[in-house]
């Protein structure tokens, strides 16, 4: 693509993904990111049925299913023997279904800060996922966690130069690092200009220890938009309310579109 484009995740809107899909399109948007889907599922854990009807979606409504989230290392504690289930439980299964929907990105995570393990153990784990993942055709991208060794734009950067897999990445996320409590933008930006392979947009209010909405956070989210345009970021831009946790603003699908009437604002689209 020659402009960042807009995808839509589609728990942000609503559990199941059909509902989803008809509001998104009804908004104008014909990407969308999988993440946890129907009663608390997170992909790829769905039934046959349920992969069938994410199938059926892409084709019957023309749409697609770029980027996957299926939670690996999200909050897994770093040791040997449970790593090994989660990647045995998740990993081959979401390059099947990735292939299926022809998605091209996998979001996975770092996991959780445990004591006695060095980020040196990480680094040999995350190097083992990217080459398992070796001629799937699938980007990696790590997003930034709050508790996880990949918590800031510094450590997620020494995390894929130390593991120098070109197919290893990262999907920022200004807000997670601002949780974190680092300055997201510019400061932890910064180190991780040069590996950005997917975006997740949401705001954060560091007083209230609270997501927020696009315009109205501690994150200057249309500096940072401009910083990766001129950085020559092409990949997708998604739209991560994560408002149903602060009750302090609008429904999840009126906030989503806050965000959605902002984000077009910033890209001149409105």
């Amino acid at each position: 693509m020659d402009t960042p484009e807009i995808v839509l995740p589609t728990c942000e809107v609503s559990m199941d993904p059909e509902t989803a899909v008809e509001i998104g399109l009804g908004w104008g948007i014909r990407h969308f990111e999988l993440k946890t889907l129907w009663e608390g599922k997170r992909v790829p854990l769905i039934t046959e049925p349920q992969r069938a009807q994410l199938i059926n979606l892409a084709r019957n409504y023309g749409v697609s299913f770029p980027v996957l989230s299926p939670g690996l290392f999200i909050g897994t504690e770093a040791q040997d023997a449970i790593a090994d289930r989660e990647v045995a439980d998740k990993l081959p299964g979401s390059i099947d279904l990735a292939h299926a929907l022809n998605a091209k990105l996998l979001v996975i995570f770092s996991f959780r800060k445990t004591e006695g393990v060095p980020e040196a153990w990480v680094v040999e784990r995350l190097g083992r996922v990217a080459e398992a993942a070796h001629g799937s055709g699938l980007t990696l991208a790590i997003e930034p966690l709050p508790g996880n060794y990949g918590d800031s734009g510094q450590a997620l950067q020494r995390l894929v130069e130390q593991v120098g897999d070109p197919f290893l990445r990262v999907n920022w996320d200004a807000a997670n690092v601002a949780a974190a409590g680092y300055a997201a933008y510019p400061d932890e930006y910064d180190a991780v200009r040069p590996y950005v392979a997917h975006v997740h947009l949401k705001n954060y209010r560091g007083e209230a220890k609270r997501w927020a909405l696009f315009d109205v956070g501690d994150i200057d989210l249309r500096a940072q938009l401009d910083a990766l345009r001129r950085d020559g970021y092409r990949g997708y831009l998604a739209i991560e309310t994560h408002t149903r946790f602060n009750p302090e603003f609008s429904p999840v699908i009126a906030a989503s579109k806050h965000n959605l009437d902002v984000l077009r604002g910033w890209l001149g689209e409105g």
